[in-house]
């Protein structure tokens, strides 16, 4: 599972659009750019890509799946919504198999999917916009997972 904070967007009310509208700006798409560089370096092959319904999210995963040259749909869930729960949220994620999952979403959401399958709900995690966490799965029910590692926006990788 990796679990991608969207890019950075366009400011919200009152100097810009409402919250579900804002778009990625150039920094956004260039840190969607990044991590999709980052996930091909490892050599991530999605079989499903889950995103929150707001446009600077469904952005990011689109300039992610068209960097890796993959094929598929990107499914919009308003379990990955800003003001979502954990508990919808891991329910949307694991409710179909997948082999390889890209969830793309906002914080602090992110951070309490990652803490709670790792079997911590009170751990602190800032995921920054354009941060992934990966984490691999080790049970289904109750839902536990492994850290595998956190990337934030800018690190520098050999790939």
């Amino acid at each position: 599972i990796y679990l991608l904070r969207h890019g950075t967007a366009e400011p919200g009310p009152p100097e810009g659009p409402p919250d579900p509208d804002r778009a990625l700006v150039d920094k956004g798409r260039r840190q969607s750019r990044r991590a999709a560089a980052f996930l091909d370096a490892a050599g991530a092959r999605f079989d499903r890509v889950l995103t929150s319904p707001l446009l600077r999210a469904v952005q990011t995963a689109e300039e992610v799946v068209s960097a890796l040259d993959q094929e598929g749909s990107i499914e919009e869930s308003t379990a990955l919504s800003p003001d979502s729960s954990t508990r919808v949220a891991l329910e949307a994620l694991l409710g179909r198999a997948a082999s390889c999952l890209l969830t793309v979403g906002h914080e602090p959401l992110l951070s309490d999917i990652a803490a709670t399958l790792i079997g911590d709900a009170t751990a602190r995690i800032n995921l920054r916009m354009g941060g992934i966490i990966e984490l691999r799965l080790v049970e289904i029910s109750p839902p536990r997972a492994e850290l595998l590692g956190m990337i934030r926006p800018g690190h520098r990788f050999r790939g």
